[in-house]
C-alpha cells in the first residue's frame, strides 16, 4: 500500500527553511575563540550549566554535531567514527568511541576542539570527508571514577531490569589506564494483532504477544604509553559475554466455517553470544617532517543460537502440548585481523602528504542443523540445507595516498585509493571471487572565517559486504528459507556532496548538505526463480537528497537555557527493478526523517528536562515475490533530571510516551511479481511496544 508523498515532504522542506531564516535571529555572541584553520574550540567550562558527568555527556552537547561511532565500514579506515582522543582515532572496532568516552570523567576534560575538513591542527589527524571532533584531556595522575545504575521498569509487562557501569582512569608512570565493567538485563515486551486477508475476503485473524530479555556483561581495558624519543603506544581490549531469550506467542484463527480450527504457535529463540576484541597502535615521529603509525587489531565473534517452532490447538495447548515442528541450531564464529600503517610527510611547504596501507583477513564460519516433523510421523528429521554449513573467507589489500593544500583561498584533499580483494567459499555451492577497485576522492573546502564553511566533495567508496549474506539459514517468523549466495559482490558507490554550515554566536548553528549518489552493482535482493531470492547485486541505480543539522538557543522565544538540536532529511533514489523491470525506489529507503531534542538547563535550581520525537517516513523492501511495507510512527520521550543532590545526577525518563505503532503490510504474490499484478496474500500486522519508565543515578568520586 502505498501512500501520498507530496504532503509530507512539504513540512519537511518548510522546516529546512524555517531553521535557516531564523537561525540569525536566535544567534548569541560568539564567546569561543578561533584556532588556525576552519576549527571551532569549545573550553571545558563551556559546557558546566549543563553539569556533564563524562566526556561522552560533553561530546553529545556540542552545537551542530552528531556521534557517529563507526564500525559498519570496511576494515580499520573506513569504520572509524568522527571523534578523535587527544588527537587521535581510539584504534578499535568493537569498543565504540561512545563507549570510550562514557569512561572518562567530564573533569579530565580540557577542551574539545571541533574541526571542520581542512583543518590543520598540530598532531592530530585530519579528514577532508567529514567534520571531527577532537577530545583533549588533561594531564595529571590523580585516579578517577565514573559510575552509573539504572532500572527499568515496563508499565505493561516485565520488569524491573536492573543495569550497571563502574570505570575508572589512572596513571601509571607513563601509563595512562582506563578501565570499565558494565553489566545489566533488558526487557522488551510487544503485542501485535495481524490480518491476513485473501483475494475473496479474510483469512485469518492473529494476536501475538512476545517477550525479549537479554543479559550481559562487559570489560574493557585501554592504555596509553608515552615512550621515549615522543612515541606512543595505545593499547585496547573488550570481552563481551550476553545471553537473550526471545518467546513469541501468536494465537491464530481461521475465518469462516474454520473458526474452530485454532492453533497456537510459539516460536522460541536463544542466543548466546561471546565476543572479545585486542587492538594496539604505535605511533612516533621519525625526523623533522615524518609521523608514522602502526596498527594491529584481532577480534572474535561466535553466536550460538537456537529457534524452534511449536504448534498445538488454541484451545487445548499449553507449553506442555504443544507439538515440535521445526528446529534450528546454528553455530556461527566470525573474526578479523587487520594490519594498518600510516605514514605523514610534511616536508613539501604547504601540503600535508599521507599513505595509509592496509591488510584484512576476515572469515565466517557457520554449521546449522535444521529439523523438521515428518509428516507421517511427527517425529523430527535432519533437512538439508544447501550453502548452510560452510567458511567464507576474504583477504584484502587497501592502500590510500591523499595530500592537502591551499589554492586560491581553497583547501584542496585529492586522494586516490585502490583496493584488491580475494573472497573464497567452501562447501557445495562455494566458490572464488577476486575484486579490484580504484577509490579516487576530492574535497574542495573554502573557510573563510570560523563561522562559514562550504565543501564539495566527491569519491567513490566500496561497500562491506556481510558474509551472513553467503550463507544460507531458515526464517521461522515468515516461514521462509533465507538462501545464501556466494557469488554476491560489494556495491561501489560515486558520491558527490555540496555542504555548506553557517554558526551563530556560541550555540546555534545550521549545515545543510544537498548530495547525489550513483550505486553500482546495487546490494538488495535478486530473484533466482520460482519465487525465490537471495541477497545480491541487481544493477546501478541513484540516490539523491539534502539533509539538515540544527542546533539553535531558545532565550529569544522565552524559553531561557533552552536549545533545540534537529535533525532533517530528505530522500529519493531510482533502480530499475529486476523482477517487474519498472523503476522503484531502493528497499529500506525512508523518503524523510526527523528526530529532535529540546532540552532546558534551569542552572540556579540545578535540573533540566527535554523532550524527544523521531518519525521517519514508510520504508518497502522488494523480494520476488513480496512486497514488504514498514512505518513504525512517532516516538516520544522525556527526561527529568536533576543534581541537587551531593553532586549526584538523578534522571528519571519515560520511554514510548504515545505508545508508537509499527505497522507492517506484506503483499504476496503468486510466484514472481509481474507489473500491475495484484497480490493473492495481505498480512497486516500492527505492533504495539511497551512503554518504559527508566531511573538512572550516576556521579564521579
Amino acid at each position: 500500500m502505498t501512500s501520498p508523498v507530496c504532503p509530507r515532504v512539504g513540512p519537511a522542506l518548510l522546516t529546512l527553511l524555517f531553521v535557516l531564516a531564523v537561525a540569525p535571529a536566535l544567534a548569541t555572541v560568539d564567546a569561543r575563540p578561533a584556532v588556525d584553520g576552519p576549527a571551532t574550540v569549545y573550553a571545558a567550562g563551556f559546557f558546566d550549566e549543563y553539569r556533564p558527568q563524562t566526556a561522552l555527556d560533553m561530546v553529545r552537547l556540542v552545537p551542530g554535531f552528531r556521534i557517529d561511532n563507526g564500525g559498519g565500514g570496511r576494515g580499520l579506515g573506513g569504520a572509524q567514527g568522527n571523534v578523535l582522543i587527544d588527537g587521535r582515532r581510539p584504534g578499535a572496532k568493537q569498543d565504540s568511541v561512545s563507549a570510550q568516552l562514557q569512561r572518562i570523567p567530564a573533569s579530565r576534560v580540557e577542551r574539545l576542539v571541533l574541526l571542520q575538513p581542512g583543518t590543520t591542527a598540530a598532531g592530530t589527524e585530519v579528514d577532508g570527508r567529514r567534520t571531527l571532533l577532537d577530545v583533549r584531556l588533561k594531564p595529571g595522575s590523580a585516579r578517577a571514577w565514573t559510575w552509573s545504575a539504572t532500572i527499568e521498569q515496563d508499565t505493561d509487562s516485565g520488569g524491573p531490569t536492573p543495569s550497571a557501569r563502574l570505570s575508572m582512569i589512572d596513571r601509571f608512570g607513563a601509563t595512562e589506564l582506563r578501565a570499565g565493567i558494565t553489566a545489566g538485563t533488558s526487557h522488551v515486551g510487544n503485542r501485535a494483532g495481524e490480518r491476513i486477508v485473501g483475494v475473496d475476503g479474510p483469512l485469518e485473524d492473529r494476536l501475538e504477544s512476545e517477550r525479549f530479555d537479554n543479559r550481559w556483561a562487559r570489560i574493557n581495558l585501554n592504555t596509553v604509553t608515552s615512550l621515549d624519543n615522543g612515541a606512543t603506544l595505545r593499547t585496547s581490549a573488550e570481552f563481551q559475554r550476553s545471553d537473550a531469550d526471545d518467546r513469541l506467542r501468536s494465537r491464530r484463527r481461521p475465518a469462516g466455517p474454520n473458526a474452530e480450527d485454532a492453533l497456537l504457535r510459539v516460536l522460541a529463540g536463544d542466543t548466546r553470544r561471546t565476543r572479545h576484541e585486542l587492538s594496539a597502535t604505535f605511533g612516533r615521529a621519525l625526523g623533522e617532517h615524518w609521523q608514522a603509525r602502526l596498527i594491529g587489531l584481532t577480534r572474535r565473534n561466535e553466536t550460538l543460537d537456537f529457534d524452534g517452532l511449536d504448534l498445538g490447538p488454541l484451545e487445548t495447548a499449553d507449553d506442555d502440548t504443544l507439538a515440535p515442528v521445526r528446529r534450528s541450531d546454528t553455530d556461527a564464529v566470525a573474526t578479523e585481523s587487520i594490519l594498518r600503517s600510516e605514514w605523514v610527510w610534511t616536508g613539501w611547504a604547504g601540503h600535508r602528504m599521507q599513505f595509509d596501507l592496509e591488510s584484512a583477513w576476515n572469515a565466517l564460519d557457520s554449521e546449522l542443523v535444521l529439523q523438521a516433523a515428518d509428516p507421517e510421523s511427527g517425529q523430527l528429521v535432519a533437512v538439508p540445507l544447501p550453502g548452510s554449513d560452510t567458511r567464507v573467507e576474504e583477504w584484502r589489500l587497501d592502500g590510500r595516498l591523499s595530500d592537502r593544500f591551499d589554492l586560491a583561498g581553497l583547501i584542496v584533499e585529492p586522494a586516490l585509493g585502490a583496493e584488491f580483494s580475494r573472497i573464497r567459499q567452501s562447501g557445495e555451492t562455494g566458490r572464488d571471487q577476486t575484486f579490484t577497485f580504484l577509490k579516487p576522492a576530492l574535497s574542495l573546502i573554502h573557510a573563510p572565517s570560523a563561522t562559514a564553511r562550504s565543501r564539495l566533495r566527491l569519491e567513490r567508496s566500496v561497500a562491506q559486504l556481510d558474509f551472513g549474506d553467503f550463507v544460507s539459514a531458515a526464517d521461522f517468523d515468515d516461514d521462509e528459507v533465507d538462501f545464501g549466495n556466494p557469488s554476491l559482490g560489494p556495491q561501489q558507490t560515486w558520491i558527490a556532496e555540496l555542504e555548506h554550515e553557517r554558526r551563530f554566536g556560541e550555540i546555534a548553528v545550521a549545515t545543510l548538505t544537498a548530495y547525489h549518489h550513483w550505486v553500482e552493482d546495487l546490494q538488495d535482493r535478486l530473484p533466482i526463480g520460482g519465487g525465490l531470492d537471495v541477497a545480491g547485486n541487481i544493477g546501478d541505480g541513484q540516490r539523491w537528497g539534502l539533509r539538515l543539522q540544527t542546533t539553535l538557543p531558545l532565550d529569544r522565544v522565552g524559553l531561557q537555557a533552552g536549545r533545540v538540536d534537529m535533525t532533517a532529511r530528505w530522500e529519493d533514489s531510482s533502480i530499475t527493478d529486476p523482477v517487474t523491470g519498472i523503476d522503484r525506489p531502493f528497499s529500506w529507503q525512508r523518503r524523510y526523517a526527523v528526530r529532535t531534542e529540546l532540552r532546558q538547563d534551569l542552572v540556579e535550581d540545578g535540573w533540566a528536562w527535554g523532550i524527544e520525537t523521531d518519525y521517519a517516513d514508510q520504508a518497502r523492501s522488494f523480494g520476488a515475490d513480496e512486497i514488504n511495507r514498514h512505518q513504525d510512527g512517532l516516538d516520544v520521550e522525556a527526561f527529568i533530571e536533576t543534581t541537587r543532590f551531593a553532586g549526584v545526577k538523578v534522571r528519571l525518563m519515560a520511554q514510548n510516551l504515545i505508545d508508537r505503532p509499527f505497522e507492517r503490510e506484506r503483499l504476496l504474490f503468486d510466484g514472481n511479481r509481474a507489473p500491475g499484478a495484484s497480490p493473492t496474500v495481505r498480512e497486516q500486522r500492527e505492533l504495539r511496544r511497551d512503554r518504559s519508565i527508566l531511573l538512572s543515578v550516576s556521579g564521579t568520586f
